[in-house]
């Protein structure tokens, strides 16, 4: 500021101002197109020191641009005293009276209650705050949170925002609108089947530490006609040690994991707990139980293999034992221990799906033969470690890659993921491991030598007890026997769980309730050669079915209801 003074006013409110404006222009989709309408989330309470100065700047930017250009919604609690038996308006009002002291009007205002308000009550929030009736929209405790939007816009909220704006609606096809909304929500009441996911980490105190977690795997289960139950296992609970010290802990942390259709093991930092997290993977490679790491759970995914399959007792990563004579997991070559600011590798990446020679010949000298692998494909010609950051043509590995699970999943030649570390797989160990049997099929594109992406083919141990094996359990399903592949073993280095949306969910998750409900095999068996290849999803057959239809189901794929006992269509 050339010497200035910096001052919270102008100086931080005005870049508040320029980076919100500056985002607001960014493309977020593929059409680059600038965005025309930008939502902006002030969390807190109105009053706080802490959000004055944001207060203060979107009083600035709603000056600066126009009343027309602006729309203010304020979300303010009316609660319901059982005592009383009715509702009350007096925190609203004091709310907007704090919000109309520091420069700002509500344009709309919603009333998050636990009942529904009389229309007495509306009007009267209406005249006290300022905002016409018809502008007061409740949004009251609902079971499942995607109602929220199917209730908003019961109240007219999309035609509030388009006068507001004075834009016009478009046409977004012939369905309804929210229709696909609408089916997902009635798909999500009428799931009749459970996944149980253990997610083993160390931050299980507050659930919502792995809220992303959660909600990609809800995501995951509601694309497959399900329900899912998260348990948050404690990997410190699950260490021997515990055993002696707190027995119930450990055998209710065991149990937890014993019981679960799958098992994610999370990310973190820090070695308290990761012994805990080794003892999982193990217990889930051995016993072909579906598997993901995401972030610290691949690397130590890569740990366990080295200690149990490749016989490197002392394997470690550098980041716990610095002086290990086997380090399967190094600091990345830009990280300063020393500096620990700023060094992490974060953001958006591009990742490659790459088949190294390997591979190739361990896939070769197991006479690996499959529906998706014809063994004609082993005679290629070999891709070479080289190759890994080339570009997106068509590469003579591609039928070979799907025999991966997640190459077939993502459905592309590559992937964009959100990444966040600062240690990495060790690609001096790669050769190891890959002629062993642990592939890694995703490399960074830029140079492709960052293990990115990884899924084990080593086969189910022959001591694997049967009891935890897919295909002889009741439900009939066929699956894994010793000796054959695992169902899914795969680990990331970035968070698939930051990409992953109510109605897309991320390929990672879906592939492991997928294997978890034993039917991977059958979504494969949708992906048609026109498909494959197109970087989506493969579209289930009348992907949009009206809330009324009777299978209540907005993916065919995995209906929920048999069409012949489920309920007849309301209306006329």
């Amino acid at each position: 500021y050339l010497g200035k003074t910096v001052q919270v006013v102008p100086h931080i409110t005005d870049a508040i101002q320029e980076w919100v404006i500056r985002v607001a222009q960014k493309p977020v989709d593929s059409s680059g197109r600038t965005p025309e309408l930008c939502m902006i989330e002030l969390g807190g309470t109105i009053g706080d020191i802490e959000s004055m100065p944001f207060v203060e700047a979107f009083r600035q930017l709603q000056y600066r641009v126009g009343p027309k250009n602006f729309c203010c919604v304020h979300v303010s609690l009316v609660p319901n005293l059982s005592s009383v038996g009715e509702p009350k308006t007096k925190p609203t009002q004091i709310s907007i009276r704090e919000l109309r002291s520091r420069g700002l009007q509500a344009d709309l205002l919603m009333c998050r209650c636990n009942c529904s308000l009389p229309p007495k009550v509306m009007e009267k929030l209406g005249l006290f705050c300022q905002v016409p009736i018809d502008h007061v929209l409740v949004v009251q405790d609902v079971d499942i949170l995607y109602e929220v939007p199917i209730k908003l816009e019961e109240q007219n909220l999309s035609n509030l925002l388009l006068d507001h704006f004075d834009l016009r609606a478009k046409s977004l096809g012939p369905e309804p609108p929210l229709a696909s909304w609408h089916a997902m929500v009635d798909q999500i009441k009428h799931a009749n089947r459970t996944v149980r996911v253990a997610v083993a980490g160390k931050y299980t105190k507050l659930s919502d530490a792995y809220l992303s977690l959660i909600k990609a795997c809800e995501h995951a289960a509601t694309y497959i006609n399900c329900n899912v139950k998260v348990d948050l296992v404690n990997t410190e609970d699950l260490e021997t040690p515990v055993a002696e010290s707190a027995p119930d802990q450990y055998h209710g942390a065991w149990l937890a994991i014993n019981n679960a259709d799958a098992v994610i093991v999370a990310g973190g930092f820090g070695i308290r707990g990761c012994e805990g997290k080794v003892a999982v993977i193990r217990y889930c490679r051995e016993r072909a139980i579906p598997f993901l790491g995401i972030c610290l759970g691949f690397q130590l995914a890569v740990v366990e293999f080295a200690r149990n399959v490749l016989g490197w007792t002392d394997a470690n990563s550098t980041e716990f034992d610095p002086n290990t004579s086997h380090p399967c997991v190094i600091d990345m070559p830009e990280f300063n221990p020393g500096d620990m600011g700023g060094t992490m590798r974060l953001g958006s990446r591009k990742t490659n799906f790459f088949l190294s020679s390997d591979v190739r010949t361990y896939l070769k000298s197991k006479e690996v033969s499959s529906t998706k692998l014809k063994s004609a494909c082993l005679e290629e010609p070999i891709t070479h470690a080289g190759d890994a950051s080339s570009g997106d043509v068509k590469r003579p590995d591609q039928e070979e890659l799907k025999y991966f699970n997640t190459y077939r999943l993502v459905n592309a030649d590559h992937i964009y993921a959100r990444h966040r570390h600062r240690y990495e797989v060790n690609p001096e160990k790669v050769h190891e491991f890959e002629s062993h049997g642990f592939a890694f099929i995703g490399r960074d594109a830029a140079e492709g030598n960052r293990m990115e992406i990884g899924e084990l083919i080593y086969p189910v141990p022959e001591s694997a007890p049967l009891s935890r094996i897919p295909g002889v359990l009741s439900n009939g399903y066929s699956g894994v026997v010793p000796n054959t592949r695992h169902p899914y073993f795969v680990g990331t280095q970035f968070h698939p769980e930051y990409t992953s949306r109510p109605m897309r969910p991320s390929p990672f998750f879906l592939g492991l309730l997928l294997a978890a409900s034993s039917h991977l095999d059958k979504y494969f068996g949708e992906v048609s050669i026109n498909e494959f290849g197109s970087g989506r999803l493969p579209p289930p057959k009348n992907r949009y079915v009206h809330r009324s239809a009777a299978s209540y189901s907005y993916n065919t794929l995995f209906p929920n209801v048999d069409p012949a006992t489920s309920p007849p269509p309301s209306g006329p």
